[in-house]
């Protein structure tokens, strides 16, 4: 039989347990949440870097598909007015549909054509990319052989998206060993947080800013992204950030 004295005493000692234990859960609250607070801001800080840097070094790409009523093999083509019909200017790059960089050109006449060189492998479809970040074509006088839309060749999809440029990628990389401070106001960065960024390619390789990184405590994020190597083919990488 639990006399009344020992239950007092018993739930004296219940009280007494539960303070000591809330006490130390405020403890361990008290020590765990700054440094969640950090990272939390490290992630929305990377998100916003991520955001900014896409801005900087991202550009429409146009691309359109020809498809040639006779083979392209050796010798050249004009596609008479294609630069009209695509919708596009001279900044352009043509490839095969074997996947071989053909040469391309624009006419010294003026005249809105595409002149595209064969290599003497067989190409029945054309795929056009445009954009300002891509070189302009040569202005050349060839004597090709004509096609007219809609009888020699025929357009196929048109489409233009937003790409990451390995090329723009490179340039911010070198600014940030000389332009770091204006970078980070640009690139609205906290005070007294550090960054960098770089580009995973397609082969594996890292491109990337070398900072005074610290060993610890420092957040990355690796995102998946499409963009246009120095081949203006278009890939799969990835955009890497960093925050400490």
């Amino acid at each position: 039989m639990i006399k009344r004295g020992d239950k007092k005493g018993s739930h004296v000692g219940v009280m007494i347990s539960f303070v000591i234990f809330i006490t130390f859960v405020i403890f361990i609250y008290s020590i765990v949440q700054p440094a969640l607070n950090v990272q939390r801001d490290k992630e929305s800080l990377s998100s916003s870097l991520e955001i900014g840097i896409l801005k900087k070094v991202s550009y429409d790409l146009t691309s359109g598909t020809i498809l040639l009523k006779d083979s392209l093999g050796v010798g050249c083509v004009e596609l008479n007015w294609a630069q009209e019909e695509l919708g596009i200017g001279k900044n352009i790059a043509v490839k095969g549909d074997s996947g071989v960089m053909l040469g391309s050109y624009t006419p010294s006449s003026g005249q809105k054509d595409i002149i595209v060189q064969g290599t003497g492998t067989p190409e029945n479809i054309l795929k056009v990319h445009y954009s300002p970040i891509l070189d302009e074509a040569e202005t050349v006088s060839l004597i090709c052989t004509e096609l007219e839309e809609g009888e020699d060749y025929t357009l196929g999809l048109i489409k233009t998206q937003k790409y990451l440029f390995e090329v723009k990628m490179t340039e911010l990389i070198k600014e940030y060993s000389y332009r770091y401070e204006d970078l980070k106001t640009e690139l609205n960065i906290l005070e007294g947080m550090d960054f960098g960024y770089g580009l995973i390619l397609s082969n594996g390789t890292t491109i990337e800013t070398n900072g005074d990184e610290p060993q610890t405590n420092i957040y990355i994020e690796q995102t998946p992204i499409q963009y246009v190597n120095l081949n203006g083919d278009i890939v799969t990488g990835y955009l890497k950030t960093k925050i400490w």
